[in-house]
């Protein structure tokens, strides 16, 4: 190997570390930030919590779509609205 081909896989090996520590630094405030803002400890702990959040989502879409119709099964005809809402 010569002298400019080691030098060049050693700025490579350089810059590669470079971009490491900076994604490490990232994801630890990122996780810091989960972990004040959502109490996760892992990347599980907030799959978990995500999990949750859509299901209640859901439940809130289906809880509203059935008050909607309802209130215009009860409403509609009187405000002269007809599945219109």
């Amino acid at each position: 190997m010569d002298l400019k081909k080691f030098q060049r896989l050693k700025e490579k090996a350089e810059a590669l570390r470079t971009e490491a520590e900076q994604a490490k630094g990232a994801l630890n405030q990122l996780m810091t930030k989960l972990n004040e803002e959502y109490d996760c400890q892992s990347i599980e702990d907030a799959e978990k919590l995500l999990e949750k959040y859509e299901k209640e989502v859901k439940k809130a879409e289906e809880d509203y779509d059935k008050e909607l119709i309802s209130f215009e099964e009860e409403w509609g005809e009187k405000l002269g609205h007809r599945g219109e809402i």
